[in-house]
């Protein structure tokens, strides 16, 4: 007896028995019975070619489409994804890993894998990034300088319309009350 030890792998790729329509140029639409994240079975009433595909999953009544490439694989007498990109990836490897485990996919889950990032962020920064860290500031003691005579500016302009007023009427206020009181 010989046995075979093989790591773990969380992401084996077996085939499901769900329906899924492909549109592939040349062949014409039709549901593959079984398909997998690395390809999708051939119907027999479908032709051996290789080409664009428009996938479509059927979800909740909708169907969510995806463009691919088939390529014709003799050895599983399939069809295995030869170019697909990032998002359609993820979209289908959800919507596998769903139908895999027996969950149910929510709508929210669905329209999240949908809307996963594409595009891989640059992280070097610009130029205007470089030249703002080394830009230097003003130091300390001349910024609460600044801050503390603007401050004064406020309080000397403000003091004529706004302050006196009130400490007119404050002080005429209390001394009234006392003429009145004797």
């Amino acid at each position: 007896m010989k046995v075979r030890f093989e790591p773990a792998l969380p992401d084996l790729s077996y085939t499901i028995q769900a329906p899924l329509l492909v549109d592939l140029e040349g062949a014409g639409c039709f549901w593959a019975e079984s398909w997998s994240l690395e390809h999708v079975t051939r119907p027999i009433s479908v032709p051996r070619l290789s080409g664009e595909a428009t996938i479509t999953i059927p979800f909740q009544g909708f169907g969510i489409t995806l463009q691919a490439r088939l390529a014709y694989d003799p050895d599983i007498d399939g069809f295995r994804f030869s170019a697909i990109g990032q998002r359609e990836s993820e979209v289908l490897a959800n919507f596998y890993r769903q139908l895999a485990t027996g969950r149910a996919m929510t709508m929210d889950r669905m329209i999240l894998a949908m809307d996963a990032p594409v595009e891989k962020i640059s992280m070097e920064q610009t130029p205007k990034e470089v030249a703002a860290e080394t830009r230097r500031a003003l130091p300390r003691p001349t910024r609460v300088l600044t801050a503390v005579a603007i401050y004064a500016l406020f309080a000397f302009f403000a003091y004529k319309p706004v302050v006196l007023p009130i400490y007119q009427a404050l002080s005429v206020g209390p001394a009234s009350a006392e003429t009145q009181k004797n």
